[in-house]
């Protein structure tokens, strides 16, 4: 996203909002992969590797939806006049429609075409 394509400034609580929700619906995601991959993990030999791995999707797990909730909670005390620059914080980010959501552009469930071909 180029940043003449974003608007000059944005809320911090409609910023920080709009990642907490980018996060939760990871954490979404997260979920059904984990409840996808325990089938898989079934069928194979139990070991501390397969038992470290499984932790590991669940630890992600919880720390994306833990830090959607904090997002939260910056966005629902932030002051309405705290305002950030959008063009360096969305910049760096390849993903359009991501970047476009998270500038309050695009609606929120424009997920399902975030797949970009590289």
């Amino acid at each position: 996203m180029r940043a003449s394509d974003t608007p000059g400034e944005m809320e911090v609580g409609l910023l920080t909002g709009e990642i907490a929700r980018e996060l939760r619906v990871l954490a979404e995601d997260m979920e059904e992969l984990q409840t996808t991959l325990s089938d898989l993990f079934r069928g194979m030999t139990p070991g501390d590797d397969l038992v470290v791995r499984a932790q590991a999707l669940d630890r992600a797990f919880q720390s994306l939806n833990q830090l959607s909730r904090a997002l939260e909670g910056v966005a629902s005390v932030s002051d309405p006049s705290w305002t950030v620059p959008l063009g360096p914080i969305l910049q760096p980010i390849s993903l359009r429609a991501l970047a476009l959501r998270l500038a309050g552009q695009t609606p929120v469930d424009t997920h399902s075409c975030d797949l970009e071909l590289l």
